[in-house]
């Protein structure tokens, strides 16, 4: 299993953050929402993440897309749901 693709927005171009991400991946949710799940996908994919993007991810085990928010703790590039960002 692994990660398909992540992609910028429309709007998303060369050095710039885009405002959303669109992630296709074979893995289940448990597995996307894993510490680090992104690590490396940033020079794989040439994605610039940052703590305000969210991304609407397709995995191998839920019915529709899901909206998860980006978390970057350190080196980790994580997904996490956004009930979990702070207020």
């Amino acid at each position: 299993m692994s990660l398909l693709n992540v992609a910028g927005s429309v709007e998303y171009g060369v050095g710039l953050i885009p405002s959303t991400l669109l992630i296709q991946t074979s893995d289940t949710i448990s597995t996307v929402m894993g510490t680090g799940y992104l690590n490396g996908s940033d020079e794989t994919f040439g994605i610039i993440y940052a703590n305000t993007l969210m991304a609407l991810v397709t995995t191998s085990d839920l019915p529709t897309s899901v909206w998860l928010a980006i978390s970057i703790s350190g080196s980790d590039i994580s997904l996490i749901s956004p009930a979990l960002l702070p207020v």
